[in-house]
């Protein structure tokens, strides 16, 4: 497995890239990491695979005239590394920097290479150049579009995050064969909530608590969760996050009398941030596309992070959210709502209550842990 973006570093694709590969390695295989220098597992994390650090990675060497001489030496570095471990399959958990290498040299030595796209990554490098359907004769392999379109045109296989992604690399580039994996939750925290229902079927409902995890960023749009607490005096909700956008946001709260509603907490632990989640009623997700820069919900891993913690998921149904939320099924899209009092009237709906949350335990133990992500990209590689 190879991976741009790994520990300490903590992120969507880092801790995916940790987690299926600690899995498949529960599943009985053997497991190299590469990654880029400064790649360690913090003392807090268990790591069973084997990792090996690219002391000479430049990842800002991923385009320009630079890249080409960087590239040729990660085509010597992996071709190496494939060929004293004797690896059969390589798994890119990222598109950029070592992925283009990693497929030329899986196809030199007539090995299995699959490259994981994310929505962000693919979206982003679309817009640059608008569509990859009818490539030139002759295209640029200084610039990172045309380099992520190699990996989409020659890779053995396609893995993203969501359903969203794949219709998203299947509009664009023709290619069908596409396999959408879903994210995961760590099977001790889905074992630990196991027998959790809904928060709400604790709770008075005299307050009705929304939280939102996440960077405090525009694309993130949590100015929409602090407006839809104006709408009600019974919506409360708890930031847990922080970011460029926090002070606008801060401002925003006093501007509609919401200090006392609506709270940041800032950054916080992973212990702290559950604590937050079983006290939470709705865990919300309100973020949109932007066809300027590419931004978009891959996945929207707190939705479930929330819903494993008792909470029931609200979100703005963009991106790879679709695969989570299906409206008055597994929890709710803002603009599908009536209006505020909706979900208020639902709140008190203790029979709805209980059959949204058994849904939402069922998603969790079939589609979103981390066991079953890394046997569907092992059964397809």
């Amino acid at each position: 497995m190879i991976s741009v973006d790994f520990l300490p570093k903590l992120g969507g694709v880092s801790l995916m890239a940790h987690h299926v590969a600690n899995s498949m390695v529960s599943n009985g295989n053997d497991v190299l990491m590469l990654a880029p220098k400064g790649a360690c597992t913090p003392k807090d994390y268990v790591r069973l695979y084997g990792l090996i650090e690219d002391f000479q990675s430049q990842t800002r060497l991923r385009e320009g005239a630079a890249s080409i001489a960087e590239e040729k030496r990660l085509v010597t570095l992996i071709e190496q590394i494939c060929r004293h471990h004797d690896v059969t399959d390589i798994v890119c958990m990222h598109p950029f920097y070592y992925a283009w290498p990693a497929v030329e040299v899986a196809r030199k030595l007539n090995i299995a290479c699959g490259v994981y796209f994310h929505g962000f990554e693919f979206f982003s490098q679309l817009l640059r150049v608008g569509t990859f359907k009818q490539p030139p004769a002759v295209q640029d392999m200084t610039q990172l579009p045309w380099k992520v379109y190699a990996c989409v045109r020659d890779s053995s296989r396609i893995f993203v995050n969501s359903s969203y992604t794949k219709t998203l690399i299947q509009q664009a580039t023709g290619r069908g064969d596409i396999v959408a994996t879903g994210c995961g939750l760590e099977n001790e925290i889905i074992d630990r909530y196991a027998d959790r229902r809904p928060n709400l079927l604790q709770s008075s409902c005299e307050t009705i608590r929304f939280a939102y995890v996440g960077r405090l960023v525009k694309s993130k749009r949590v100015d929409r969760l602090i407006l839809w607490c104006a709408k009600s005096p019974r919506f409360s909700a708890t930031i847990i996050g922080d970011g460029p956008e926090r002070e606008s946001l801060v401002s925003l709260v006093a501007q509609h009398g919401l200090d006392g509603r609506v709270k940041f907490a800032g950054s916080v632990t992973e212990q702290e941030k559950y604590q937050i989640l079983e006290q939470t009623d709705f865990i919300a997700l309100l973020s949109e596309e932007n066809h300027e820069t590419g931004n978009v919900e891959g996945f929207g891993i707190a939705l479930i992070e929330g819903a494993a913690a008792g909470a029931i998921p609200f979100s703005s149904g963009t991106g790879g959210m679709v695969d989570i939320v299906r409206h008055g099924d597994t929890g709710f899209v803002q603009d599908a709502l009536v209006d505020a009092q909706e979900l208020v009237q639902f709140c008190s709906d203790r029979p709805r209550i209980e059959a949204m949350g058994n849904r939402l335990k069922t998603d969790l133990a079939d589609r979103f842990n981390w066991n079953k992500i890394a046997q569907t990209v092992l059964d397809v590689i």
